[in-house]
């Protein structure tokens, strides 16, 4: 179409803001998992499937986006370099972060600091590579694919799918992380000395939806439409 912009070859600064948003956006998703103060839905079922097979959050991320870039066939969506991008460089920037932080802090204030920057993070960098118009995300082509075929609201597909993405993550939960309140095994875990702490003692299981990511859906989603 005369005048429409390519999904796979793009100018300089195009580039420059697609991988700046997915960069933001990565990296606000890893700081999210660090504060130990529960995940957005889809980093909650990430966690849990790569618990389950025994991968770090940041490949099972993108073991998901490709898993959910199948579902694109027939739902008639078109993949672009950002799609490509998106699958890959945010699941790299969770590990990184995580990587680069290190152990969860004990303090709640700076934990609760974490969250409120990953709302900006994530919210810039969602804004950032959507304008750059490369591809939609592998997510965000699923809730547009879905609310085209179904014909509802990108909102209540979107809400539905990230309320599903979530209780199916929980669902994946071990034993051990369903006993109990987050907060007590945060304390529990830090009343322990080192060497008795069970498995990844410094961040505990985030298995849970952040409501600030909800919050996201409604700011995030009037852009898509």
């Amino acid at each position: 179409m005369p005048g429409s912009q390519s999904r796979w070859r793009a100018s300089p600064a195009r580039l420059a803001r697609l991988f700046t948003g997915l960069v933001l956006f990565g990296a606000g998703e890893g700081l999210l998992v660090h504060s130990a103060l529960g995940n957005s839905p889809w980093s909650v079922l990430a966690e849990g499937a790569g618990e389950q097979v025994g991968v770090g959050i940041g490949l099972t991320t993108i073991a998901i986006s490709a898993l959910i870039l199948l579902a694109w066939i027939p739902l008639g969506q078109r993949v672009g370099l950002g799609t490509v991008a998106n699958a890959m460089v945010i699941g790299l920037g969770i590990d990184v972060v995580l990587a680069v932080l290190g152990p969860a802090s004990g303090s709640l204030a700076v934990r609760l600091v974490e969250v409120a920057v990953t709302i900006v993070l994530v919210g810039v960098g969602s804004g950032l590579y959507l304008t750059a118009r490369l591809g939609a995300g592998t997510r965000d082509g699923l809730m547009t694919g879905l609310a085209l075929k179904t014909g509802r609201s990108l909102r209540s597909v979107r809400v539905a799918l990230e309320l599903g993405a979530c209780a199916l993550g929980a669902r994946t939960a071990p034993a051990r992380d369903r006993a109990g309140s987050r907060w007590e095994r945060a304390r529990a875990l830090r009343a322990m000395s080192p060497a008795r702490r069970p498995g990844r003692p410094t961040r505990p299981s985030t298995r849970q939806c952040d409501p600030s990511r909800l919050l996201l859906v409604r700011l995030v989603t009037p852009m898509l439409a």
